[in-house]
């Protein structure tokens, strides 16, 4: 598979990405770490969703620039590309398209919420597997973990922390809805599968 064609697949399913996410936002029992934060700031700032991770992914990538030296700069501009696709998309599907739908079931939540957590999970691990158009918070932790020679998995589930805990700090003080709820527990352990469960199939397939 040509450089092009992996990056088509790999917008393609950061775009996929990003409709999971809405799915378990509209879902409405919890969303995982890092998207709590970001529905949290969105409602304290009375902005889209899709715009604060928009921004917040735009920021690591500036991160990752600076830690990089700016020498990538195909990469920035295609990562921030995907950074603006990939926030529209979210409020696209969560202000106007979900927004219209209601549901009351709670069983029915946690079936769309898995739903959206599998779509979410296996688009990830594609774009892991195609190693062309990683994620920006992806990318800064694989550059800090190299340099402070730290496991990458104790840096991404510190981040992780922070987010939640950023989300129920903000939650309680300005005495918004929790976005820390059932649904973070289960995207912890069921997105964490999906994309390893993805990216083993495809090396297993075509290595």
């Amino acid at each position: 598979m040509n450089q092009t064609m992996k990056l088509l697949l790999s917008l393609g399913f950061y775009m996929l990405a990003g409709f999971g996410i809405s799915i378990t936002i509209f879902a409405g029992i919890g969303v995982s770490s890092f998207n709590a934060l970001n529905l949290s700031l969105a409602t304290v700032l009375e902005v889209g969703v899709g715009t604060v991770t928009m921004v917040l992914n735009i920021f690591f990538l500036c991160m990752y620039a600076m830690l990089t030296h700016f020498k990538l700069r195909k990469k920035y501009l295609m990562q921030f590309l995907a950074a603006i696709a990939f926030g529209s998309i979210i409020n696209i599907f969560t202000y106007h398209i979900f927004n219209k739908i209601v549901i009351t079931h709670y069983l029915i939540k946690i079936t769309v919420f898995c739903a959206g957590v599998t779509i979410s999970g296996v688009s990830t691990g594609m774009i892991l597997y195609l190693d062309i158009l990683t994620f920006p918070i992806e990318s800064v932790c694989t550059v800090l973990s190299s340099r402070l020679e730290l496991p990458f998995h104790k840096l991404r589930y510190s981040f992780d922390i922070l987010c939640v805990i950023g989300s129920i700090v903000m939650s309680k003080y300005f005495r918004n809805p929790m976005n820390v709820r059932e649904g973070t527990l289960i995207s912890l352990f069921l997105l964490t599968l999906w994309m390893h469960a993805t990216v083993a199939w495809m090396r297993k397939k075509y290595t």
